[in-house]
């Protein structure tokens, strides 16, 4: 993800259309890469209900 100059570590989830369903900024990917894989699944789930 890009901010200006800067660039983010981050999570998106685009659907069949290519449209954001979500998008989060974080930086856990070291040292919570449990927790991004979680959200990641939970976003995913809802997707699908």
């Amino acid at each position: 993800m890009r901010n200006d100059q800067m660039s983010y570590r981050g999570v998106s989830i685009l659907d069949k259309n290519g449209n954001y369903v979500f998008h989060q900024v974080n930086d856990h990917w070291g040292e919570q890469i449990e927790v991004v894989a979680s959200i990641v699944v939970d976003e995913f789930e809802k997707m699908n209900k």
